[in-house]
């Protein structure tokens, strides 16, 4: 965003920054919880949750956009874009589980619940579940933090632009931030 935004503008920002995690979120979930009801339906067990996705979506995007503005796991920002995404997808997990787990425990104990019930219902009932959903996090943010890191050296939108245009409008527009030095 430019130096000099009015407080309009930074709101159309974050909105659209939160719909494109959203969609983003929703879809990876809606996959993996599709994939799930599959394998469960394959042994007689009843799964449809489909508002799931999207509930998770929405809340694990208001932690990841609190995440940026606390520039979360930017401390290598200055280092290559694997190692600098690297970093920050390990560090930004991090930060997703501990937010999702004190909100876990205020839900529980706003609900009369024990915190340890809430806390199997977050992390899974054993070991090796927890490991794989964080191993799947991680994937999922990986991306999202790619295409984040492109665009804070091509510049906001970069990404995206060229996805959508011609291969030789896209020779065009490396040329021209070539000549600028970016």
């Amino acid at each position: 965003m430019p130096a000099k935004t009015t407080l309009r503008q930074k709101a159309v920002h974050e909105g659209r920054q939160l719909a494109a995690v959203t969609v983003y979120l929703c879809v990876c979930f809606g996959a993996l919880l599709a994939f799930k009801a599959t394998l469960l339906h394959g042994q007689g067990i009843s799964f449809t949750p489909w508002g799931i996705a999207a509930v998770k979506a929405i809340v694990l995007v208001k932690f990841i956009l609190i995440g940026n503005a606390l520039h979360v796991g930017e401390r290598y920002t200055s280092r290559s874009l694997i190692v600098s995404t690297a970093y920050k997808a390990v560090v930004f997990l991090a930060f997703l589980v501990v937010l999702t787990i004190i909100e876990g425990a205020i839900i529980a104990i706003g609900h009369g619940r024990p915190i340890s019930e809430s806390l199997s219902d977050i992390t899974g009932r054993h070991l090796g579940q927890t490991i794989a959903g964080c191993f799947i996090m991680l994937l999922i943010l990986i991306p999202y933090l790619v295409v984040g890191g492109i665009d804070a050296v091509l510049g906001e939108g970069a990404f995206f632009k060229l996805l959508f245009i011609k291969p030789d409008a896209i020779k065009m527009y490396l040329a021209t931030i070539a000549k600028a030095g970016i």
